[in-house]
């Protein structure tokens, strides 16, 4: 989905790139940071069923 996503945004005008990040660890996001200037998130919550999601209790 991230590389068809970032295909899709390029389409139409915006420099987009797929990148697998674990946003708790530090390593990560600091490569995003070092390497985009930014880390902009969206998320796919795959495996979060039922009517509504987990309350976190």
């Amino acid at each position: 989905m991230g590389a068809a996503a970032a295909a899709a945004l390029k389409d139409e005008g915006v420099e987009a790139s797929a990148v697998t990040v674990d946003v708790t660890g530090p390593v990560s996001v600091r490569y995003a940071r070092d390497r985009y200037g930014a880390l902009h998130l969206t998320g796919q919550h795959a495996g979060i069923g039922g009517a509504s999601a987990p309350t976190g209790e």
